[in-house]
């Protein structure tokens, strides 16, 4: 009655407010029977929203997973097709040989009245095959060619002069063996192409069965249920909010494998800078008392219709700094090296180091296609296996054109303190602790080289104060009498300034070509807090 009357909620009653309050509570009967149906009717004056929500998550989860399985089956389609690709050299030698032979006779029927006709479209002889083998060697047949090949197999163009002038049977052969050398460098283009394509078939089932993979771990993470747990946490943060006069549409809570909470919470309208500031620091400070763990604002994004999604997670328990040191190869105006350093959604943070083939722009052009597939591949979330197969997919299919790039990359969890290492084809990354220097090497091709890839993933635990270092070719390489001169190096260095030991690591690298730089170079220096 107290708050009714003055809207005060401290223990401060007046004479007054204790009459009415006793009036109040002399006419309550001890015991009184409503029928809240008399009161508002049997119809629901607020719709349902969580059975609604509930009903069109299934609905999406069930979408996504048809769509899912859709790919894969297109993938697996794709992939027997693929799978009738010849592997050894002799079936390729065979089905090259029998196409040949194939475009050959059609291209001579024409020529059926040369004096060649009949022996060279003889299959059994062995005419065409001898013909092909040179074919094979040399790229080009000539007369010489033909005339051992015919008498190789007993077949003579001698006593036949009668039936054609010496004019017209040099006509023939000539015709003959142009015929011979058109077909092969046609049908040989052909079998590429086919070659080609059955390559692209493999390499497009795989990007499939990798986007099947992203749809359904989406609609596994949507359907994910909310334990009881968080559901009460939900209503405590949901009240705790309201009452600090935060309205908020929606708020999930999800606990993460290395349990790291992370909290979405989705807000009606914009407000004043000054003012949002203030409620993101109230929200962090309920979040932190409700969920027992120091929480804080990760991400912000604005929708078209002023409303906001804030993603909250809790507070990483180790930082990282990081320091870059880069120059390009003597007489070369733009690096192939590209580098990489952004935290993804989940919270975890990535380096990521690539080397173009050769250097200058295409080169360039190389790293730099690799590394923003990677950045925009893995912020939509697609698994990292995922990204570097269609990463390398991609390089692939673009291998005609020597589109090969090196991957170098490490996934740190700052949280738990662990780092997940993706190496193709990159130079060694060391680490250096209180104790000793690590080497983590690679053991796979460049991203491109190949159609598939077998991923190979280091995994280790790091500690304050370790220090690693990633780097291109040209920083290892410019001492080709030492290859262990970095660690070496590394192991006296004294200073805790990344960047001073990017910057003394080039500069040590360029002094090994008595001062010019010899290839691109790029040096990363991170050390963990």
């Amino acid at each position: 009655m107290t708050y009714v009357i003055n809207g005060n909620v401290a223990e401060i009653i007046y004479l007054k407010e204790i009459i009415v309050s006793s009036i109040a509570l002399l006419l309550i009967p001890k015991s009184i029977d409503l029928s809240i149906e008399d009161l508002i009717g049997k119809n629901k004056l607020l719709p349902n929203y969580k059975g609604r929500m509930l009903e069109e998550t299934g609905d999406t989860v069930y979408k996504l997973n048809n769509v899912s399985e859709t790919i894969a089956e297109i993938a697996t389609t794709y992939k027997e097709v693929a799978a009738t690709v010849l592997e050894t050299d002799k079936e390729i030698y065979e089905e090259n040989r029998n196409l040949f032979i194939d475009e050959f006779l059609n291209n001579i029927a024409e020529l059926s009245d040369s004096i060649l006709y009949d022996d060279i479209t003889n299959l059994e002889n062995g005419i065409l095959d001898d013909i092909f083998q040179i074919l094979t060697e040399k790229e080009e047949i000539d007369l010489q060619d033909l005339s051992h090949v015919l008498e190789k197999r007993n077949s003579y163009i001698l006593g036949i002069s009668d039936r054609k002038t010496n004019e017209q049977i040099e006509d023939d052969i000539t015709e003959m063996i142009k015929a011979m050398n058109y077909t092969y460098k046609i049908s040989k283009l052909s079998f590429a192409w086919k070659q080609k394509i059955n390559e692209n078939k493999k390499t497009l089932s795989e990007q499939l069965n990798g986007v099947s993979k992203v749809i359904n771990s989406v609609a596994e993470e949507i359907n994910a249920k909310t334990d009881n747990n968080n559901e009460k946490q939900q209503e405590e943060i949901q009240v705790l909010l309201s009452q600090k006069e935060i309205e908020i549409t929606d708020i999930t809570i999800k606990q993460e494998k290395n349990k790291k909470y992370v909290v979405t919470i989705y807000t009606k309208q914009e407000e004043e800078v000054s003012e949002d500031l203030k409620k993101i620091q109230k929200i962090e400070e309920i979040l932190t008392k409700t969920l027992k763990e120091k929480m804080i604002l990760q991400k912000q994004k604005k929708q078209k219709n002023g409303a906001q999604i804030q993603i909250y997670s809790s507070e990483d328990k180790y930082t990282l700094q990081i320091g870059i040191a880069k120059t390009t190869k003597t007489n070369s105006k733009v690096s192939g090296d590209s580098n990489l350093h952004i935290k993804l959604d989940d919270g975890k943070y990535l380096i990521a180091l690539s080397d173009g083939m050769g250097s200058g722009e295409e080169a360039k052009k190389n790293s730099s296609m690799a590394l923003k597939m990677l950045k925009k591949l893995l912020t939509v979330g697609f698994d990292k296996d995922v990204s570097m197969q269609l990463i390398n997919s991609t390089l692939s299919l673009n291998s005609g054109q020597d589109m090969y790039s090196t991957l170098d990359m490490c996934i740190l969890d700052l949280y738990k303190g662990n780092v997940e290492f993706i190496k193709n084809g990159a130079m060694p990354t060391l680490i250096k602790s209180e104790k000793s220097i690590k080497t983590v090497e690679s053991i796979s091709l460049p991203a491109g080289i190949m159609s598939h890839i077998d991923l190979i993933t280091y995994d280790m635990d790091v500690q304050a104060g370790d220090i690693m270092v990633m780097c291109t070719d040209g920083i290892i390489e410019s001492k080709t009498e030492n290859s262990k001169w970095l660690e070496e190096m590394l192991k006296s260095i004294s200073t805790q300034n990344v960047q001073k030991i990017a910057d003394l690591i080039l500069s040590e690298a360029i002094d090994n070509n008595y001062g010019t730089p010899k290839d691109d170079m790029t040096v990363i220096v991170a050390k963990i807090r």
